[in-house]
């Protein structure tokens, strides 16, 4: 099994941060929204690539990920 892990430093938020300006304080929650859509987006991109070498159905492909939401803490 695989396992890919995506982590965030208080350096990686600080620049987030600086990017937003006056909307500083939303930076937890631009970066969880952001992590989240982009898992989603590898997960589709991943069940596309493998259906192209396999006949399967994508739900079959899709139960065996697991994917973790990230949240603001």
């Amino acid at each position: 099994m695989i396992e890919q892990v995506i982590t965030i430093d208080k350096v990686d938020i600080r620049k987030v941060e600086l990017k937003l300006g006056g909307i500083a304080k939303k930076a937890p929650d631009v970066m969880t929204r952001a992590l989240n859509r982009a898992v989603q987006t590898a997960r589709t991109a991943a069940v596309q690539e493998i259906r192209q070498g396999y006949v399967i159905k994508a739900k079959d492909v899709r139960s065996t990920m697991k994917i973790v939401r990230a949240s603001r803490k």
